[in-house]
């Protein structure tokens, strides 16, 4: 197993890497995709026998937050340890004072995920979302 690490601006070269991934997890539109690679600070790809089977997507302003979003492990390779490689060399790659990341409170499989990577439930924090009906 393998995780290699994207830095800005070599993206391209990977598009098609991360679309085979996104295709195989149900979450692919090439134009979609394509800019939200193009738009993160970093992008994480996990490789099993040389073949791309997990992706993930770090959004930073490089100084005080890093956001982990958009993780997603192919499912026939899910509980193989190749989401917790991906999630630890994202948070370890980063280059500021904290890194989050959020997930479905209703799905205490994820948190327990989340858990045995390193992260805990920050009690002294509340998440907000601005829901722009324009958006959906």
């Amino acid at each position: 197993m393998e995780v290699k690490i994207f830095e800005q601006g070599n993206y391209d070269r990977i598009i098609e890497e991360a679309s085979a991934v996104y295709k195989a997890c149900g979450f692919w539109d090439r134009n979609e995709n394509a800019a939200m690679i193009l738009n993160s600070t970093y992008i994480g790809i996990v490789y099993l026998d040389g073949k791309p089977v997990g992706i993930g997507r770090v959004i930073s302003d490089n100084i005080r937050h890093s956001l982990i979003v958009d993780l997603n492990v192919v499912k026939s390779y899910q509980g193989k340890g190749c989401g917790k490689a991906l999630v630890i060399a994202l948070a370890k790659h980063a280059k500021t004072k904290s890194v989050n990341l959020t997930t479905d409170p209703n799905n205490p499989t994820l948190s327990e995920f989340y858990k045995k990577c390193g992260f805990k439930l920050c009690k002294d924090e509340f998440v907000f979302c601005w829901n722009d009906s324009k958006m959906q």
